[in-house]
């Protein structure tokens, strides 16, 4: 199985929300040049956002394997 990585970095703005934003997400993102990121409450729900964006371009764009994504930190 072919593995990806998706190095994320994760802020917390003056409004006390956090964003999550995916690194070098140009082969992911090819519609546009606009960085991958999500906001959320907390941590938990900012990352998740980007996980459902991963899978569901996973499943419309034909030419990527199948997507399963797992968390890790470190």
């Amino acid at each position: 199985m072919t593995t990806f990585r998706y190095p994320t970095v994760i802020w917390r703005d003056h409004a006390g929300l956090f964003t999550a934003a995916m690194l070098e997400d140009h082969w992911l993102n090819q519609q546009s040049t606009d960085t991958i990121a999500a906001v959320g409450p907390n941590t938990t729900d900012a990352l998740n956002q980007l996980v459902s964006l991963v899978t569901y371009l996973g499943k419309e764009q034909d030419w990527l394997p199948e997507t399963k994504v797992r968390s890790t930190s470190r």
